[in-house]
């Protein structure tokens, strides 16, 4: 659902020469924002309770900004307005790719931007270096094999840090993360991929909720705001008015 916000103060600091345009200013058009992934994506925290998630947070970084935004997607999770999303908890990359596919989600909301974090419950089951490389390559063309692709930027999201200490888990999540940093630049549609990444050491295990091993506290949420914001603030030329 669209929510109408001011785009005044970009327009004010323009006027008096405080703001150097760029060749897309927010509030130049709207975000039609998609995010799309797991139980993250869909907002979930500690104790299985599903919260705004980091939407709400980058809701009011993106608005602050001077953005009109609007989520979009099929489902619904927070007390947040505009609360639509496209996260699935527990699902895993390749069935991901194929439910959007399948269901079209792309079409029928036309988002130019969608934001991706997928691949947490894939390293649960320990995925090697190949399959990620070909589960993740599969989500990215997902996204891009509908029509309307010159008007849709995807920023891909790395995994967050993981509480368990199992070899295992870890390895996967590093791994996982190299494949994610390099698609975005290799991917044949990388014109149009921008990369988030939640694995620098800004966000830690402190900021996953008390006694979860995966999903963030609400404070992990606004630190993963912080970072799609930067995403998107670096990607800002790049992106395109919606369909």
């Amino acid at each position: 659902m669209r929510t109408d916000w001011s785009r005044a103060l970009p327009t004010f600091l323009l006027s008096l020469g405080w703001l150097t345009r760029a060749t897309v200013v927010p509030g130049d058009f709207e975000l039609r924002i998609m995010v799309i992934g797991a139980s993250i994506s869909a907002g979930q925290t500690g104790g299985g309770v599903v919260s705004n998630g980091y939407r709400k947070p980058l809701a009011d970084l993106l608005v602050n900004d001077g953005w009109d935004i609007d989520y979009v997607g099929t489902r619904s999770n927070g007390d947040m307005e505009d609360n639509q999303h496209e996260g699935y908890p527990g699902i895993r990359t390749e069935p991901l790719a194929k439910q959007t596919r399948e269901k079209g989600v792309v079409e029928e909301f036309l988002p130019n931007l969608l934001l991706l974090n997928v691949g947490t419950n894939d390293c649960s089951q320990r995925v090697n270096a190949t399959e990620a490389r070909r589960i993740y390559t599969a989500m990215i063309d997902a996204v891009f094999a509908p029509a309307g692709q010159e008007n849709r930027f995807l920023i891909a999201s790395t995994l967050l840090p993981r509480r368990e200490q199992d070899a295992g888990l870890q390895n996967c999540t590093t791994t996982f993360n190299e494949v994610v940093r390099d698609l975005v630049q290799t991917h044949p549609m990388s014109a149009r991929l921008g990369l988030a990444d939640m694995n620098t050491g800004f966000i830690t295990v402190d900021d996953l909720a008390p006694g979860d091993n995966l999903h963030p506290s609400e404070e992990g949420f606004a630190k993963m705001a912080d970072v799609w914001h930067d995403a998107i603030l670096s990607n800002m030329d790049r992106l395109t008015p919606p369909e």
